[in-house]
């Protein structure tokens, strides 16, 4: 079976070509938008809009603080994101804020259950297993949420490792080295655990995003970004001709 693809954005990938990045396959795409309560990523709207223009599904997501008021944290992140995306929000759980771990575990159930309350869906949680199993561990309410699981060196590692209080997974990040054609940074690669017409379904029944393109379309994709390379390049003087007078 062929997962969807998708990837992981933050200010930290520049300006993104999304059309770009549609072409190229991308199915979904989890964009950072806030972290703790004092904290907005300055590239989020433009990857939010342009993500959406595009025909991508959407989450967006909010690195949980567990040192920050849990309440004030989603309310800067619903007032930063403003709406529901195509997918369910997430809340990304993997820094201690030196607290304790009944503190950690207190404000991530506060906050997931706050984020379900401004946008009506259950998020995703976002972590990994070296960080949700010895800091949170099984509690009676993990299984509620769908998990966006971390776990690196996809295809050596054939399916993820769950942290403790979940049986499967919903999406997993197997990459942060992945090389995309739009991005210019790095960026972290995710599958969704599914078939396309199921992230659909998952999406709410959305306009599906382009299955990914032929061979021929990825040719023709990569003369026409040679050609706008070179239109630039020679723009700058970059024409192949070195300059009279240079070493």
């Amino acid at each position: 079976m062929a997962r969807p693809s998708g990837i992981d954005v933050s200010r930290w990938q520049g300006p993104i070509d999304w059309q770009a990045v549609k072409s190229g396959g991308i199915a979904f795409a989890s964009i950072r938008a806030t972290i703790g309560d004092s904290y907005t990523d300055d590239r989020f709207v433009q990857n939010w809009q342009g993500a959406r223009a595009a025909g991508i599904f959407r989450a967006a997501y909010h690195v949980l603080r567990p040192d920050h008021d849990p309440t004030s944290q989603i309310a800067r992140f619903a007032e930063v994101v403003g709406e529901p995306g195509e997918l369910p929000h997430v809340l990304d759980v993997e820094l201690t804020g030196e607290q304790p771990d009944r503190v950690i575990r207190e404000r991530t159930l506060a906050c997931l259950q706050e984020l379900e309350a401004r946008f009506g869906r259950k998020p995703l949680v976002y972590t990994a297993d070296w960080f949700w199993t010895p800091h949170i561990g099984v509690q009676p309410w993990v299984a509620d949420y769908d998990l966006w699981v971390a776990h690196y060196y996809w295809p050596t590692v054939s399916e993820p490792k769950v942290p403790a209080g979940w049986s499967s997974w919903r999406f997993w990040q197997h990459s942060n080295r992945g090389q995309v054609v739009g991005v210019p940074a790095r960026v972290d690669l995710d599958f969704f655990n599914g078939t396309t017409d199921e992230l659909i379904a998952y999406a709410g029944g959305g306009t599906p995003p382009p299955p990914p393109p032929d061979v021929e379309q990825r040719l023709r994709n990569l003369e026409r970004w040679a050609g706008e390379l070179d239109t630039w390049a020679r723009g700058q003087g970059y024409d192949g001709v070195r300059p009279t007078g240079t070493g």
